[in-house]
């Protein structure tokens, strides 16, 4: 957990890279909008550069627990994903700021960051193909490969924020998340015919 001059630094930096980008704000923008001085900015990050990067990965902590609370709950596969988006579109809500530095900064420090970056950001994927894995096998979802599933309903999810965040214009992550999963389920959920042949399949391992 940031302490309380920490968070105050990174959510002022959050709103001025946001807007401005990060190589136009400046240090000593972040320390008045925190209400600190600038060497106590200095004292808790090296410099700009280890503000972004502390920036970054806090937001990527703090979604990622988002996202795994969300899953907790016991549930059917629907159940879980349901609350996956919606926990993802509601963060995002709350944090376009985020998503915006996502998409703007990619290129700001090299392959290597931006490599690390991503890497953190698809664990959402991980935890989606998790999800989807325990529907098929319960048989509840039609057999999929998983992993292209998980990044489609991933790239549903960021679309749906990318729109909203861009235009500037608020949606609700409940309606929003209901209509994404909603589209995505439709393909996912076994047919009848699959029900049939996953109840015989099942009868001839017995």
């Amino acid at each position: 957990m940031p302490r309380t001059s920490d968070k105050a630094i990174l959510e002022a930096a959050l709103k001025l890279f946001a807007r401005k980008g990060f190589y136009t704000a400046n240090v000593e923008e972040i320390a008045a909008l925190a209400g600190v001085g600038k060497g106590t900015v200095y004292r808790h990050f090296t410099d700009k550069k280890g503000l972004f990067e502390a920036l970054m990965d806090s937001c990527l902590v703090e979604f990622l627990a988002c996202i795994r609370e969300a899953v907790k709950a016991e549930g059917t596969a629907a159940a879980r994903l349901s609350a996956l988006s919606q926990a993802h579109l509601a963060y995002f809500a709350r944090r376009g700021e985020f998503f915006m530095l996502l998409i703007k900064e990619q290129g700001t420090f090299g392959a290597e960051f931006h490599a690390s970056l991503i890497k953190k950001y698809l664990v959402q994927v991980e935890i989606i193909e998790d999800c989807i894995k325990e529907g098929v096998c319960s048989g509840e979802l039609r057999a999929v490969d998983t992993g292209s599933a998980a990044f489609a309903l991933f790239a549903m999810l960021n679309g749906v924020v990318h729109r909203r965040v861009i235009s500037g214009k608020p949606y609700s992550p409940e309606r929003e998340g209901d209509t994404v999963l909603g589209i995505f389920l439709e393909g996912m959920r076994k047919k009848e015919e699959d029900v049939r042949d996953h109840g015989n399949s099942v009868s001839k391992t017995a």
